[in-house]
């Protein structure tokens, strides 16, 4: 997939430290000697914020029966919590009910706020190449199941043809 040092595409260089390489999709540096060692950071707490913590999406739900759902996102994955309880969602989780809530604020009816499986397909990132109605399908009944487990379920409505929506309300 080609050999590139400082950007240029090359088969035959000399490096020198600090040079920058790509080797396909891979990006490196070179260092030709060993770095020297670095005392670590002393005292308490953190040195720096983590991505982790970078709050990239939250959204309040009441569901259908009544329960206050809060959706937190970061930008490897959610939390969702209910009352006492709360569920880890990965990315594509997050990403479904993230799309659902946004969709939702959007559109004053709620009958047409109902998000087709392909729209969801091209708005989330599949692992297949073409992801199908199937994929969609799929990830729907993986976040209906996590959902269960802290009594939200309802949280998710589908429609035969039409595709799914937020059955609550977000706030």
């Amino acid at each position: 997939n080609g050999t590139e040092v400082e950007g240029n595409r090359v088969t035959d260089v000399a490096l020198a430290g600090g040079n920058t390489i790509r080797l396909g999709d891979v990006k490196l540096y070179f260092w030709p000697e060993a770095l020297p060692k670095i005392e670590p950071p002393r005292g308490s707490g953190r040195t720096a914020p983590t991505r982790r913590d970078e709050l990239v999406f939250s959204a309040k739900v009441t569901t259908p029966r009544g329960h206050q759902l809060d959706l937190r996102q970061r930008v490897d994955g959610g939390v969702l919590r209910i009352a006492d309880s709360s569920i880890e969602l990965a990315a594509m989780e997050f990403g479904l009910l993230q799309l659902l809530v946004e969709r939702r604020r959007n559109v004053t009816d709620a009958e047409l706020a109902y998000v087709a499986w392909h729209e969801i397909a091209d708005a989330l990132s599949f692992r297949s190449v073409q992801a199908d109605s199937e994929n969609v399908r799929e990830l729907v009944h993986r976040v209906r199941r996590k959902l269960a487990s802290v009594a939200a379920d309802d949280l998710i409505e589908s429609k035969r043809g039409v595709g799914y929506r937020l059955a609550g309300e977000p706030a």
